[in-house]
């Protein structure tokens, strides 16, 4: 907006905004009493013992996993290639915390799809630090820019040194040693279930108001979450969790390494 004088009405009131209702975070829905705005959704949950019990225990399970992460920043000092698998760590909790708070601002269906980019990055983040211990930087950097979309192609030779799928990565580390059969197995279920989710209108709002009306939709930017839904996604956030350590402790173990004391702690 440049450095055009904010007009005096405009600040925090914007969150009730009367003349745009998709900016208006505490409006209600005009035909669905359980839709509206996103903070509207939020208070509503938390003021049920059920809501607010998830969302305590959601805070323990990511206050756990974040210091399990920053527990293992020592193992970088000893391996340089495992700063590729904590960068994608962080990453992966940031896509946990916006799963958190998109799942309680009533978009069930964007949670999931946080929930699975998370478990991608974790297992994303082990493959890199494994390919880094395999190739030069020259060759790993080329490969980390085609994923990135930074350049469209690849050299043809390196194309068949990498994997660019979520199972292919994983049977690949499983094949070197780096992850069980079980884990593997775990982990690709997980991603199945969650892949219902990113190319279809599933835990949308348009699929929860064809389940009940298709009249009822008044307006597509309205939030809406059931107890139904928010328990279902409060169970996929622990698995993600706990896949995203067993992968990691797997991946250390396997490189005959010690876990550090604060990540001991946090498990």
């Amino acid at each position: 907006m440049g450095d055009r004088k904010r007009r005096p009405y405009m600040g925090i009131s914007c969150i009730s905004c009367p003349f745009m209702p998709c900016l208006n975070i505490l409006r209600c829905d005009e035909r669905r009493k359980e839709a509206g705005g996103e903070l509207r959704i939020l208070t509503s949950i938390l003021e049920s013992e059920k809501g607010c019990i998830i969302y305590h225990n959601i805070g323990l399970i990511l206050g756990s996993l974040e210091d399990y992460v920053i527990g293992l920043i020592p193992l970088m000092d000893i391996d340089k290639n495992f700063a590729y698998l904590h960068a994608c760590l962080w990453d992966a909790i940031g896509d946990l915390k916006s799963s958190l708070w998109l799942a309680f601002t009533g978009h069930f269906r964007e949670a999931m799809i946080s929930l699975r980019s998370s478990l991608e990055l974790s297992v994303f983040g082990v493959y890199l630090s494994f390919k880094a211990k395999e190739y030069d930087e020259e060759e790993l950097e080329e490969y980390i820019n085609y994923q990135l979309g930074i350049i469209e192609e690849m050299r043809k030779d390196l194309k068949k040194k990498f994997q660019y799928r979520f199972n292919r990565m994983l049977c690949e580390l499983e094949s070197k040693g780096y992850l069980s059969s079980d884990i593997k197995k775990e982990c690709f279920k997980l991603y199945k279930e969650l892949s219902k989710y990113p190319h279809t209108f599933k835990g949308g709002e348009s699929y929860r108001a064809m389940l009940k009306d298709i009249e009822s939709v008044a307006r597509p930017s309205s939030a809406s979450i059931s107890m139904e839904e928010l328990r279902n996604w409060y169970e996929y956030f622990g698995q993600v969790s706990a896949a995203i350590r067993s992968v990691t402790l797997e991946y250390i173990t396997k490189n005959k390494l010690e876990l550090p004391e604060r990540s001991q702690s946090a498990m």
